[in-house]
């Protein structure tokens, strides 16, 4: 689950959650990698979340 989906206190998950999830972990992986893993470490943790967070998001 995204953290937007524990934030609310939905009982149902929506298929835009689960694209969300999917979006996340797409990312997550992105920035893991090369060439994109040195700069991002360097930013601050919350800043990593958050950039995160919007990436993931449905247009």
């Amino acid at each position: 689950m995204t953290p937007d989906v524990r934030k609310i206190d939905k009982k149902d998950i929506t298929f835009s959650d689960a694209i969300t999830a999917v979006r996340r972990l797409c990312w997550k992986d992105v920035f893991q990698h090369p060439p994109f893993a040195t700069g991002v470490e360097k930013l601050p943790r919350l800043f990593r979340l958050t950039l995160l967070d919007y990436l993931s998001r449905a247009p």
